[in-house]
């Protein structure tokens, strides 16, 4: 009996634009779009899942960073998966996968595409079965088309980045007339904590400091603002990445400290600066080897030094190897979405 098959799209419910931009990554790939699933509750309703035939199952790209539920994340078994770009928190790597059933889930669904060769050996020391796949943003120039002709496209992209290495740069730029954008990533806030006086913001980020007060935002999204997807909401932070794709991809170089910035840019041929103080990010294995990369202190020093001049012509570093990791992840998610 022919299958009836269907589309759905991953979505991520968190603070993080970068949670978009891994959902447009996947997206770009769906011949239709039928119904939205939550990251962390990969889950039909329950009249949903009534409505659908027996001969129906639901084809979704399990592609991003997870999960916030550890201990109760498990896909609706009318879900077919392809699990690529897949990156296991490690804070909650031994909760998760202490599970039995998670453990069954991801053998029935094997091989693995680990986003990160963390991830992958993770999975491969409990024998299932795994590959490094990278990040399915590497390949957002599969469908993101963005002419360089029509925009002046010599400025420099800095995103968030230390406060003194942002003031180096910006001076060396000013001295050669090189234009440049700055800014930090935006993270939607709370209704909630939009609602609290700028004095009681302020007593509260005395007491709990500027890191507590930010997971307490973080928080308060998940609790008042996120526990049910909205569609219109959902949209409307997939055309703010779509934006902000378009900025990465119309510059000459990016300089910054965040993956979900990084990754797009490389996708796009735009060569990378990374500078990031923790270089052993279990999330940054795998990627460094295409990044020009350094912590502040010592991106600041090579500046300083003159050992090498980070703003001229500088290519996307093993650019060969890229190219290959890019056309595989094509391959697989084309052979994922055509297949019966």
């Amino acid at each position: 009996m022919t299958k009836n098959v269907l589309y759905a799209l991953l979505v991520g419910r968190t603070q993080n634009l970068g949670d978009d931009i891994q959902t447009l990554a996947a997206a770009q790939f769906l011949p239709k779009i039928d119904f939205i699933i939550e990251r962390d509750h990969p889950r039909l309703s329950k009249n949903l899942r009534e409505k659908l035939r027996s001969n129906t199952h639901v084809k979704v790209i399990m592609n991003g960073w997870f999960t916030h539920k550890p201990l109760s994340w498990m896909p609706d078994p009318l879900l077919k998966p392809l699990f690529v770009s897949f990156h296991i928190h490690p804070p909650i790597s031994k909760v998760f996968l202490g599970r039995k059933s998670v453990v069954e889930y991801l053998k029935h669904n094997e091989p693995i595409g680990a986003r990160d060769f963390y991830t992958f050996r993770m999975l491969n020391e409990l024998d299932i079965a795994s590959f490094f796949s990278g990040c399915l943003s590497l390949v957002l120039d599969y469908r993101y088309k963005f002419s360089k002709k029509i925009i002046n496209h010599d400025y420099i992209l800095l995103c968030d980045l230390d406060k003194e290495v942002v003031d180096m740069i910006k001076d060396i730029l000013i001295e050669r007339r090189i234009p440049y954008i700055s800014f930090h990533q935006k993270l939607f806030t709370s209704s909630l904590e939009l609602l609290l006086p700028q004095g009681v913001k302020r007593i509260i980020r005395r007491v709990i400091g500027e890191n507590g007060y930010q997971l307490a935002s973080a928080i308060l999204y998940e609790l008042f603002d996120a526990s049910k997807i909205r569609e219109s909401i959902i949209w409307n932070r997939m055309k703010l990445a779509e934006k902000y794709l378009a900025v990465i991809a119309h510059s000459r170089l990016v300089i910054t400290s965040r993956l979900h910035t990084a990754l797009p840019a490389l996708s796009f041929g735009v060569p990378v600066i990374f500078v990031n103080n923790n270089l052993g990010d279990p999330r940054f294995s795998g990627y460094l080897q295409f990044f020009y990369s350094f912590t502040p202190s010592k991106f600041i020093n090579t500046i300083k030094d003159r050992k090498i001049d980070l703003f001229e012509s500088l290519e996307i570093q093993n650019h060969e190897l890229l190219e290959r990791i890019k056309k595989r992840l094509i391959r697989i998610v084309d052979k994922f979405i055509n297949e019966p």
